[in-house]
């Protein structure tokens, strides 16, 4: 199963930005980071080996959360999922973006 982090709209659908996941990452990074770099990405099951894989939009958003974010998002993981051992983040295809839109 894939978890989508609930993202803003024109019209928000009751309870997208209440979601405990959304609430989180509003928490720890602002309200400013999380509109701006976290909103729309996509955090997958762990698997065996204990790593997840989140993906984003685009490889600009996928650098700079690397390069910003990355630390902080993998201590958060972890804290509901103890045996974490690496998170790896990617950039979303164009197709995939396009199917998933």
């Amino acid at each position: 199963m894939v978890q989508s982090i609930p993202g803003d709209k024109a019209a928000p659908e009751p309870d997208e930005d209440t979601a405990p996941e959304a609430v989180k990452l509003r928490q720890a990074f602002g309200d400013g980071d999380y509109r701006a770099w976290l909103r729309e990405m996509v955090v997958g099951e762990m698997d065996a080996d204990g790593e997840i894989t989140v993906t984003v939009p685009g490889t600009f958003r996928r650098d700079y959360i690397k390069q910003h974010f990355a630390d902080r998002l993998y201590q958060l993981l972890r804290e509901d999922q103890p045996q974490l051992r690496r998170i790896v983040i990617e950039a979303a295809s164009p197709e995939r973006r396009q199917a998933e839109g």
